[in-house]
């Protein structure tokens, strides 16, 4: 916190002191854009050495430094927008999970199948979602779901246990002894877990 302080203020100080006079002195501005980046204004130093860039188009060394600059500004806001898919993701499983709670299956697979659009490879959303479908009497669509979650992780006690129970209900015992097999193979003390 107390380094973030820091930077906002170096950064502050340094917007002012350069505000008063726009340069055209090339040393000056290699100076201030350096010192921007050590503040850790990627925004403002980009400016800079692009305009540097501008007045002297054949230094490979200030070309190197804007191109570096704009690859650290792209990188964080592929971080941004990575860390925003994934706020949204858990906000949506969290509100899934309430929602089987509740006993609203229906909504609480909307919630899991919209996670899902935004991370398809995630092996709990696909369960969840099957299992609020199993609920809802859709063994279908649920053994659809938990053969999407062992695509992921083919040892998912929970999943080969929800698509057995599936199988069973519509009318295919075989087929679910197979998958209760499969979770003796996979994990002996295995108890199912219970929502």
């Amino acid at each position: 916190m107390l380094k973030k302080i820091a930077k906002s203020f170096l950064s502050m100080i340094i917007s002012e002191a350069f505000a008063a006079e726009e340069s055209d002195d090339a040393g000056a501005l290699y100076a201030q854009g350096i010192t921007l980046i050590r503040a850790g204004n990627l925004g403002e130093a980009f400016t800079i050495f692009n305009k540097l860039v501008k007045m002297d188009i054949k230094n490979e060394k200030i070309r190197q430094i804007r191109d570096k600059i704009e690859q650290k500004i792209n990188e964080a806001a592929t971080a941004t927008v990575a860390g925003s898919a994934e706020k949204i993701v858990e906000d949506l499983y969290n509100e899934g999970n309430a929602m089987m709670e509740i006993a609203m299956y229906a909504d609480a697979a909307a919630c899991f199948e919209k996670a899902l659009a935004i991370k398809p490879r995630n092996t709990v959303l696909w369960y969840r979602r099957g299992l609020a479908l199993h609920r809802l009497g859709k063994h279908g669509d649920a053994i659809s779901c938990m053969e999407r979650a062992l695509e992921v992780n083919p040892s998912f006690a929970d999943a080969w246990y929800i698509k057995g129970a599936c199988l069973n209900n519509i009318g295919r015992p075989d087929d679910a002894l197979a998958c209760f097999d499969r979770i003796v193979e996979i994990e002996p003390d295995h108890v199912p877990f219970k929502d």
